[in-house]
C-alpha cells in the first residue's frame, strides 16, 4: 500500500511472500499478496515494470486507492505488509491498519517499530531480511485478534499537549 519504490521494499516482500506462500500451503492456507500502489513518475517507473516481471504465483499489483477508501481496502485483507528498508517518519499504512485492527508484518525501523507492538499488533523483521519477513508474514496469521485503535488515545494526547503548554 503506497509507492512502488525500492526503499519501500516491494522486492523484499515479493521474495518473502514466495517463501511464506509455500509454508502456508503446507498448512492448507492459500495465500495471496496484493501490492497496492503506483510508481512515482520518472525514475521509479522502470523499477515498477521490473517488479511486474518478478511477481510470484499468487501475487498481483493493484492500482493505488484513494485515501478515503482505506477502510474498505483494509476490511478485505487479513494482514498488511510494510517492508520498508529505511526509517518511516509517520507510517500512515501502519496507523490505518492499527485503527482497523489489521495485523502488520513490517520492518523493524524507526516509525514502524513504534506503531507495531510485537506479538500484539504484528510481527517485525530486520529491514531487507527476506527469511525474517517470511516468518513475520506467517506469524501474523497466528496472532489473536488485533485490538483496534491508534497508538495514542486522542483525548489523553490533547491533555498532555495542553499540560505541556500550560493550558494555553
Amino acid at each position: 500500500m503506497g509507492q512502488l519504490a525500492p526503499h519501500k521494499g516491494p522486492g523484499v516482500v515479493l521474495r518473502a511472500f514466495a517463501i511464506a506462500r509455500d509454508r502456508l500451503a503446507e498448512r492448507g492456507v492459500r495465500a495471496q499478496l496484493q501490492l497496492f500502489g503506483a510508481a512515482p513518475s520518472g525514475r521509479f517507473e522502470t523499477y515498477a515494470r521490473a517488479l511486474v516481471e518478478q511477481l510470484p504465483e499468487g501475487a498481483s499489483i493493484e492500482p493505488a486507492y484513494e485515501a478515503g477508501d482505506a477502510p474498505q481496502v483494509l476490511a478485505q485483507v487479513d494482514a498488511v505488509v510494510v517492508p520498508s528498508l529505511w526509517d518511516e517518519n509517520a507510517p500512515l499504512v501502519c496507523l490505518e491498519a492499527r485503527a482497523a485492527g489489521v495485523p502488520i508484518a513490517g520492518s523493524r525501523v524507526p516509525g514502524i517499530a513504534e506503531v507495531v507492538d510485537e506479538g500484539l499488533h504484528g510481527r517485525l523483521s530486520e529491514p531487507g531480511d527476506v527469511e525474517g519477513l517470511a516468518r513475520a508474514l506467517v506469524g501474523v496469521l497466528d496472532l489473536p485478534p488485533v485490538p483496534r485503535g491508534l497508538p495514542v488515545e486522542l483525548d489523553a494526547h490533547v491533555d498532555q499537549v495542553l499540560a505541556l503548554y500550560g493550558g494555553a
